[in-house]
């Protein structure tokens, strides 16, 4: 019963996304050469200014004044090249929020068969939670998938093979704290995770585990016996941008 969608529209999340990273490159390279025009323009300005400043000065003055202007344009760059590193990095997380709400929709729309206590998706802002009940997913020993928890991972499937770039992990949440109880929603979650490693949907998975429900991302202290899946910003993306920018700009100032 999955909800297979035309071949087209697999791709569009990726390729929006590789956009998104493109023009933020081209961005970057477009500010480094703002920043060299800049520079260069300050520099022939200070030359301009220092002719008629250092005209009366001693060699111990003018030695003095040279050391001075020297480190007020070091300053001024590296200002510049930290506003341009902050820039890019508030760019990064904006595409990154933008992407988790195209992921929200897709989730929505993909599981729209199923409403509350059953499932329940979760906007935390830079986290993207889906709360899945035990009884909807697992047979009633809790050890393997029932034919209407495979019929809900079909339809998962179908909204993560779009987006499979987003880093998420597998929690199973339990009300109990006791280690039997962690272990068996530890279980829960590795037939979830395998069910999708089946399917090919593993790319960005961070973890599987356990967890007890008051300690749980959602904050939900009631229907404890469940499965969350959390979304996240990718972060590993966003610094990667970030500590490019800084390292063009080491690179220009060197």
């Amino acid at each position: 019963e999955a909800l297979w969608k035309p071949k087209c529209s697999k791709i569009e999340p990726k390729r929006d996304q590789k956009m998104q990273i493109d023009a933020s490159n081209a961005q970057i390279e477009e500010m480094e050469t703002e920043i060299r025009s800049l520079i260069e323009k300050m520099a022939e300005i200070e030359s301009q200014q220092a002719v008629g400043q250092f005209a009366d000065m001693n060699p111990e003055q003018l030695a003095m004044a040279e050391r001075k202007m020297m480190e007020d344009r070091h300053n001024r760059e590296m200002q510049m090249h930290e506003n341009m590193a902050n820039q890019e990095f508030d760019q990064m997380v904006s595409i990154n929020a933008r992407q988790l709400q195209s992921l929200k929709t897709t989730l929505t729309g993909a599981l729209s068969y199923y409403s509350e206590p059953e499932v329940s998706i979760l906007d935390k802002g830079s986290k993207l939670l889906v709360l899945v009940s035990d009884k909807l997913l697992f047979d009633e020993n809790k050890t393997r998938l029932s034919a209407q928890g495979e019929t809900f991972m079909n339809r998962m499937y179908t909204a993560l093979k779009e987006q499979d770039d987003r880093p998420y992990k597998i929690l199973g949440i339990t009300g109990a704290t006791l280690d039997d109880n962690l272990e068996t929603a530890s279980n829960k979650a590795m037939l979830v995770a395998k069910n999708l490693n089946s399917k090919g949907v593993l790319k960005q998975m961070q973890a599987v585990g356990a967890q007890a429900c008051n300690m749980s991302a959602s904050g939900r202290n009631s229907a404890c016996d469940r499965i969350e899946i959390e979304f996240t910003y990718d972060y590993d993306q966003i610094l990667q941008q970030t500590q490019l920018v800084e390292m063009l700009a080491e690179v220009q100032y060197d």
